[in-house]
């Protein structure tokens, strides 16, 4: 799921790696899909990364950047900010 951008309006925001990428990619497919966020677990499952701080590293530089929020302590409360075009022609709202 690489070469995810963002809206015109939204062009202000920062660059993501190709990581950060991917993972709002997936929270979003997955959101779309099921209708609720995936667990950071299941994100992990997703990237073959067992550690749950490094996908919280990345969940935390998507909301410092602005794509990306959620509410602490909650689960599958991950929500794309809106205005993200998926590389396959979607768009997050």
């Amino acid at each position: 799921m690489r070469h995810l951008s963002a809206a015109a309006d939204a062009a202000t925001l920062p660059p993501l790696t190709p990581r950060q990428a991917d993972i709002l990619g997936y929270v979003a497919v997955h959101q779309q899909e099921h209708g609720y966020a995936p667990v950071i677990r299941e994100i992990g499952a997703a990237f073959g990364i067992r550690s749950p701080n490094a996908i919280l590293g990345h969940l935390r530089a998507l909301e410092r950047k602005g794509y990306l929020k959620r509410e602490p302590r909650k689960s599958r409360t991950l929500r794309p900010t809106g205005g993200c075009t998926l590389p396959y022609g979607g768009t997050v709202t």
